[in-house]
């Protein structure tokens, strides 16, 4: 799998407990959908690269209610902090 990720830029921005909101559209998941932080997860992209977080979310108002699903931090959107 390729992406690219910008550590810094979304690490200072999206912290646990916050609430979310998602940019993106995904397989059960409408854009604008809203979801609360819960863990994160920190994952390398090539050897001697510095580690992007991947966020666990829970998500709310959806088909699948209460469910937990992992994001890149530039998805989503603080609405709260």
């Amino acid at each position: 799998v390729r992406w690219k990720c910008e550590p810094m830029k979304w690490r200072l921005s999206v912290r646990v407990g916050n609430l979310v909101k998602f940019n993106r559209l995904a397989i059960g998941i409408p854009k604008g959908a809203i979801g609360l932080v819960v863990k994160e997860y920190a994952r390398t992209v090539k050897a001697g690269s510095e580690p992007c977080s991947i966020w666990e979310v829970t998500l709310y108002g959806t088909p699948y209610p209460m469910r937990n699903r992992r994001f890149l931090g530039e998805d989503l959107e603080v609405i709260n902090g």
